[in-house]
């Protein structure tokens, strides 16, 4: 690695296939302007903040119920922005969105907020006033890999094997992990979200669980229309993507009930959302991307309920509620009809897209430009009193795995482990090699993986 006193950028992924090419692709971008950058498995960097190089992290959120860890971060020395990765998903009014995901404190502990559009950034500045001057519309990094020339050059050679392999076929990117999960079903729901602070009272509470029950309802309407899919458009595969967050052994008991069914989680979501011929879903954040890789999405609401159903790619439609207008619908796409849709040009007010100018991602790196963050080495001996207590919690936790194992207990990898999966500094090469091709930029840009599980550290090469 380059010794050169630099500026530090850290960017944590929690689940891989979700984030890990677009924050990939900021990261290349920040590596131009000659910031280090360490990105990878999100425990792995943020349980070593104490030792690493002071410099800005660029976090998922600011939820409220993690005011003391950003605290501890701004104390450590380090600058902290975020652009929120779940902006979209459901929570029962405006007001429990703005409890659960950011606060007062957050805000004040923060450097810049990027909001995915205006929409957002003025249902903040009406909550928490006084902090106007922290907000930046800038849309998501997340959508510069919507544009087509990454999407032909990252994906078309997966699209192809996944078309080769399954041929026609229909997708279904499940959102149901509420209440189809193995933590604890719709009781570790309500208690996770009292404890992220989204209910504060027993009212609230009552209203989510009516959230819970017109879930299960959904889901059992999905389940019934799957085989009625099957029987209609026989010479189409129909495959189940389960939501992380979901039991997939609950859809692979389903699928073996149903012969033909396909249940797979595999690598990132977006080739198979180019590959399928048509994507139908309940209020899933793949649902609007879908939408913006200019694939058909029908949204299929069998109990819609305004309250209720408030998703963005709800809301782009076409809302479907009768199994026969769904299957109408579904048929039209199949045979490349253009899907009935209302005038959406309000979605510029919840969106910034890309220009085909410049990359949000420059835009973000524009805004961290901005900061004062010192030039800072990476020491091997910095911090060494942090260092000891990493080192003696790795030692706790490998004796107690040698434990089990001497025990007979079975050894199953972390949450976080299986959403990662492994990757070599070769696998983020080959990324970087892609966004080379698309954009004539990031040459001299190296990769070293760094003792800490999956995270690697991107410096630009003398």
């Amino acid at each position: 690695m380059n010794k050169t006193a630099k500026r530090w950028l850290y960017l944590p992924v929690e689940i891989r296939v979700r984030e890990f090419d677009a924050r990939l692709l900021l990261a290349c971008c920040a590596v131009e302007r000659g910031y280090n950058v360490v990105i990878g498995m999100k425990n792995g960097i943020t349980q070593h903040y104490p030792v690493l190089p002071r410099g800005i992290i660029f976090d998922r959120s600011l939820s409220t119920f993690r005011e003391g860890e950003f605290q501890r971060m701004v104390d450590w020395g380090y600058h902290l922005c975020s652009n929120d990765e779940e902006t979209f998903a459901f929570y029962i009014t405006p007001e429990s969105v703005l409890r659960q995901r950011v606060s007062h404190k957050s805000l004040e502990l923060t450097d810049w907020y990027f909001a995915w559009g205006q929409k957002q950034a003025d249902m903040i500045n009406e909550t928490y006033p006084g902090h106007a001057d922290k907000i930046k519309v800038l849309g998501t990094y997340r959508g510069d890999l919507n544009l087509p020339e990454f999407q032909r050059s990252m994906w078309g050679e997966e699209v192809k094997k996944l078309q080769e392999r399954f041929g026609h076929f229909i997708l279904l990117p499940t959102n149901f992990s509420e209440v189809e999960n193995n933590i604890g079903g719709r009781k570790f729901t309500i208690d996770q979200m009292f404890e992220q602070g989204a209910i504060y009272t027993q009212d609230e509470a009552t209203f989510f669980e009516d959230f819970l029950d017109h879930k299960e309802r959904n889901l059992t309407a999905y389940k019934d229309v799957i085989p009625k899919i099957q029987k209609a458009f026989p010479d189409h595969k129909i495959v189940i993507r389960p939501h992380p967050g979901e039991a997939h052994e609950h859809w692979e008991a389903f699928a073996q009930k149903h012969p033909g069914l396909v249940v797979l989680h595999e690598g990132p979501v977006t080739p198979w959302l180019i590959a399928a011929d048509v994507v139908f879903h309940h209020g899933c954040s793949t649902g609007l991307e879908t939408f913006l890789l200019g694939k058909p999405s029908i949204p299929y609401h069998p109990h819609l309920n305004l309250v209720h159903d408030v998703h963005l790619s709800t809301k782009i439609g076409p809302i479907v509620e009768t199994e026969e207008d769904f299957l109408e619908l579904m048929k039209i796409a199949i045979e490349g009809g253009e899907l009935p849709r209302d005038d959406i040009s309000w979605l510029n007010d919840y969106i910034v897209l890309p220009d085909g100018e410049r990359l949000i991602s420059d835009h973000i790196v524009d805004a961290f430009d901005e900061l004062d963050v010192a030039p800072e080495r990476m020491s091997a001996f910095s911090y060494l009193p942090a260092r000891l207590k990493i080192y003696a919690r790795r030692q706790l936790n490998t004796f107690k795995r040698r434990v089990k194992r001497m025990l007979g207990g079975k050894i199953e990898p972390s949450r976080h482990t299986k959403r990662w999966g492994y990757m070599t500094p070769e696998d983020v090469l080959g990324f970087i090699s892609i966004f080379q091709d698309v954009t004539g930029r990031f040459d001299g840009v190296k990769v070293e993986k760094l003792p800490y599980g999956q995270v690697f550290c991107l410096y630009k090469g003398d």
